[in-house]
């Protein structure tokens, strides 16, 4: 068993060779991971690739796409050269087992493999967008063939430029030694000691050299995303965003790796110690209030019979009047644009469609997509809704979100007193990056930065579009506790049906003030891109998915409330269940389980954890469409199906992936036996104006 021995230590000694650049290895290793096996990082390079025309995103994004995809390849290769030619301390049991040799080699080789190690990760990650993209949609399959030759144009002159780097040091200085004949000076390129004395500060130097150089963009980046950041996400695009944070990674992490040998301290520890420290009082993910008080909301009952009314006066010839109401499954922004399409595209159809729809239960991206679609319902004018859509959440909103976290809300860990002012809560930019979404001219004044009560007060008063605004239940969960957190514009706390559920607009005896925009993050508060949000009194929210991912818990319980209404005549109760999460296929991996024997002691309790959730959404489904069937109430679903474009489960979707969405509501909405029952047997296109 000597040779087992022998290669036991070898493998040890290229450890402790390759230890000093850990950081260098690690951002590569995580570039190839998101961009070739995570749905969101294959559609960031689909947009990358596709999006040309877009809202005219694509070309500025290009222009920062391969000069940040550069700065994280000499990142990587700058400091692994430094510290690969630093002499640090190795445990005498791995010392002369590898030959000089070999060292020499691996301290010349591995700096150039992981300095272009960033762009062939990405030139494989377009080689797998371009097989998940539906090129028959515009025949532009050439551009990922483009942008995979650039990547590889790129990785061939950045290791050539190094190999000319170092014949070019390593040509001899001038003058000669008039003793020995030999040429004085030695060569230009020197092993960097670290502990010699007098090349201590060299070394000293180059990492403040290094930090200077590399250093720089992460310091005005970190300045941009603490003022700026959905004006700097626009312009960097997410994949640009990364490639610099993962550059500033390998810097600042192996200029600590530097400092620890050279001071003798475990500084990387001793970060994760103070981070642990600060953690117990550096909450800084308060959610956002409005200054000013909001109206105060009607009851639940109150807007049931407040709608009646309307329906009897506007609509007298309409019998029965349909109610609709909506469970939108949650999912990203896959699940926002989905909702939001569907509705769309009924309003679309139907002029009076929101007029008859009463409520929206929708869970984290679903929420998103029932608050577009009531924004939308606000602006004066509106009439191609489905447009709308496409404009509004065909933005970026990854890039704000992960620059905030990557940058100000990174340092925050660190500290142990939140900021405020600016705020350096990567919560906000996700938000604020929706605020600008709807309307880039003004994002300081449009439905989604003004109160979420107060938009159904001045909706009633102005009358826009002569559109009734349907309620929105938006569905999150109580991190203490486990419970429905329901955020709406109308009080359900009166009502039994809604049991163990809490009022994400009441905090103690008072009601917070909240945007649109913050009421509908509350439900879409997904760990750990979009942290946990503290309320006044110290309890926290996060994404309703965690307690049940359809709302449909939250529908059935308003359908119970309508029902109820014994006093109301000709009005009949529809269901309108929308869902993301490729329905057939889950039902069909149901169908065919198989347990995973591998390491079944460690993963067997999360696994479990992980398939119950869902088991319990899917429980919550089938109760409520027995329920619809058992009382007569119509059920409609519109289900997402996966086609060969990756719909990612993030906050930014390609062209391709929303012309794949749009094609599939399409088919459903020309095959007449999936037709909305509104559209056939509810509410007619020539009913009256809800107020004439």
């Amino acid at each position: 068993m000597k040779w087992l021995g022998r290669i036991w230590e070898q493998i040890i000694a290229l450890y402790w060779t390759l230890a000093p650049v850990r950081f260098s290895l690690i951002v590569v290793a995580v570039t190839a991971a998101a961009f070739w096996f995570v749905d969101q990082g294959i559609d960031i390079l689909c947009a990358q690739a596709v999006n040309w025309d877009h809202l005219g995103r694509n070309w500025r994004h290009l222009a920062v796409f391969f000069p940040a995809l550069t700065y994280f390849c000499l990142s990587n290769w700058y400091w692994s050269r430094f510290l690969l030619n630093c002499e640090f301390p190795e445990p005498p049991e791995s010392k002369n087992i590898l030959d000089p040799v070999t060292l020499n080699q691996f301290r010349l080789h591995v700096p150039r493999v992981l300095g272009v190690g960033p762009a062939v990760a990405i030139l494989v990650g377009f080689f797998r967008a371009g097989r998940h993209a539906n090129t028959e949609f515009d025949g532009q399959w050439w551009i990922y063939v483009a942008s995979m030759l650039a990547c590889a144009v790129l990785a061939m002159l950045l290791y050539l430029g190094f190999i000319q780097r170092r014949k070019w040091l390593n040509r001899p200085l001038p003058g000669v030694d008039p003793v020995s004949g030999q040429q004085s000076g030695g060569r230009r390129y020197g092993r960097h000691r670290l502990f010699y004395k007098t090349a201590a500060g060299t070394t000293d130097w180059l990492a403040l050299g290094g930090l200077a150089m590399f250093g720089l963009p992460t310091f005005i980046l970190w300045f941009l995303f603490t003022f700026g950041p959905v004006w700097t996400g626009s312009k960097l695009g997410s994949a640009g965003v990364l490639f610099f944070a993962f550059g500033s990674w390998a810097c600042f992490g192996s200029a600590f790796i530097y400092l620890g040998h050279r001071w003798r301290l475990p500084i990387l520890s001793l970060l994760a110690l103070l981070a642990f420290l600060a953690s117990f009082s550096n909450d800084n993910h308060a959610i956002r209030q409005l200054p000013a008080p909001s109206p105060a909301r009607p009851t639940l009952n109150a807007g049931l019979d407040a709608w009646y009314t309307n329906m009897t006066n506007a609509y007298p010839r309409e019998n029965p009047h349909p109610l609709y109401i909506v469970a939108a499954e949650g999912g990203g922004i896959r699940a926002g644009y989905w909702t939001a399409l569907v509705l769309a595209n009924l309003q679309d159809h139907n002029k009076n469609f929101a007029n008859h729809l009463f409520a929206i239960s929708g869970v984290s991206g679903g929420s998103l997509g029932g608050a577009a679609f009531v924004g939308l319902l606000t602006e004066p004018g509106t009439n191609a809704y489905v447009a709308r859509v496409n404009q509004m959440l065909g933005q970026d909103f990854l890039a704000p979100l992960v620059g905030k976290m990557l940058y100000p809300d990174l340092c925050q860990r660190f500290l142990f007193w939140p900021f405020v002012f600016p705020s350096w809560d990567r919560a906000r930019a996700l938000e604020q990056a929706w605020e600008h979404s709807i309307n880039p001219a003004t994002p300081w004044n449009n439905c989604f930065t003004n109160s979420f009560t107060g938009l159904y007060q001045a909706a009633e008063l102005n009358n826009i579009n002569n559109t009734h605004l349907p309620a929105l239940f938006l569905n999150g969960t109580d991190v203490e506790n486990g419970r429905r957190i329901i955020t709406s514009n109308l009080k359900f706390s009166e009502n039994t049906n809604f049991l163990d559920a809490r009022d994400g607009l009441t905090n103690g005896d008072g009601e917070l003030s909240l945007r649109l925009s913050t009421a509908a993050h509350e439900s879409a508060r997904f760990t750990y891109f979009s942290p946990a949000g503290r309320f006044p009194d110290g309890s926290h929210i996060v994404d309703g998915g965690y307690f049940e991912n359809y709302g449909a818990q939250t529908a059935h319980d308003l359908l119970d409330v309508v029902r109820q209404k014994t006093n109301w005549t000709g009005v009949q109760p529809v269901l309108i269940i929308i869902r993301n999460d490729m329905a057939k296929e889950i039902a069909n991996a149901r169908t065919n389980v198989t347990f995973q024997n591998a390491s079944h002691e460690i993963f067997t309790p999360v696994t479990a954890l992980l398939n119950a959730r869902q088991a319990h959404a899917e429980l919550a489904l089938d109760e409520l469409a027995s329920a619809c069937q058992a009382d007569g109430i119509p059920c409609q679903t519109y289900d997402l199906a996966q086609g060969k474009v990756v719909l990612p489960l993030g906050w930014v979707l390609s062209e391709d992936a929303m012309t794949e969405m749009s094609t599939q509501l399409n088919t459903l909405s020309n095959n007449t036996s999936t037709t909305c029952w509104l559209l056939t047997n509810g509410i007619s296109s020539t009913s009256l104006p809800l107020k004439p």
